[in-house]
């Protein structure tokens, strides 16, 4: 799960839903401890990041 959430990161997105889904809550709370250790990596810098477009590019973009 933390590769996966690296991988999103890498790929601009800014949030996901981990805590959905059928299963027991101990394998709930080790997918959001994992995405808690890849965000701790991004935040120290560990992690390489691209630009990330604002809100506005990206519609300006999506629009006609």
């Amino acid at each position: 799960m933390a590769e996966f959430a690296r991988e999103l990161y890498a790929a601009g997105v800014v949030g996901i839903n981990v805590e959905d889904g059928p299963g027991p809550a101990g394998r709930h709370t080790a997918k959001i401890a994992a995405v808690k250790e890849a965000a701790a990596e991004i935040r120290a810098g560990r992690m390489p990041a691209g630009p990330t477009p604002s809100y506005e590019e990206v519609v300006r973009q999506l629009a006609p």
